[in-house]
């Protein structure tokens, strides 16, 4: 696991011990992963807790997230 959080770090994501919740936050879990499209992208590791957050600009278009949670699900997949 820890090659994709290297990737994720390299990719310029910023590790968080935590993050505020958000009461319309959009959410969907992939294997061990909640990717967090809204207000943020973000990535949270259940496992352990941990927070990656990649943008706080909720105002990327929804093909630019779609892309970069494509992205994610793909390091996610290759680190298996």
């Amino acid at each position: 696991m820890s090659t994709l959080i290297e990737k994720l770090l390299a990719a310029g994501w910023c590790y968080e011990s935590n993050r505020p919740s958000h009461s319309h936050e959009k959410a969907e879990i992939y294997k061990d992963w909640e990717i967090i499209t809204y207000p943020e992208l973000a990535l949270h590791y259940l496992p352990t807790g941990e927070y990656f957050i990649g943008s706080t600009n909720p105002t990327l278009g929804l093909k630019v997230s779609q892309a970069k949670i494509g992205v994610i699900k793909a390091l996610i997949d290759s680190s298996d």
